[in-house]
């Protein structure tokens, strides 16, 4: 596990058809930390037949009727949540870019906001760059 510097900037891989994507990054409570897609890298971000959508999600129409199947409910389907560990206490939104200060020490970890059962129809991937900020 690496603990970044204040200063210090990581880029990692998000693919949408995993349910975990693992950092490799601790994240420090206290610290803050800047996160933000490159527009450049979002490929076909799709969850399964539904047209492309990009890292802040969609509500189609459809997907309305069952809210609680999604596993952030606060974000929309398919959008990118992080979260320190796995525990849904710490799931926040990340969207396109966000600012964050966990409260506990943990892996930073992410993935698609969809139904935990239907990842395997998942396509694509981004970059998410992550910055420590102090």
């Amino acid at each position: 596990m690496e603990e970044l510097a204040v200063g210090e900037c990581r880029t990692i891989s998000v693919c949408a058809r995993k349910i975990w994507n693992h950092s490799g990054l601790l994240l420090t409570p206290g610290q803050e930390y800047e996160l933000a897609v490159d527009p450049e890298s979002v490929a076909d971000w799709q969850d399964g037949n539904l047209a492309p959508t990009d890292p802040a999600g969609n509500m189609p129409r459809r997907h309305r009727l069952w809210p609680w199947l999604r596993r952030y409910r606060q974000a929309n389907w398919y959008a990118l949540v992080g979260s320190v560990g796995q525990s849904p206490e710490s799931y926040f939104s990340i969207g396109w870019a966000t600012s964050h200060m966990p409260e506990t020490m943990g892996e930073f970890l992410c993935f698609a906001n969809d139904f935990r059962l239907t990842y395997w129809n998942n396509k694509g991937s981004l970059a998410l760059r992550v910055t420590r900020r102090r």
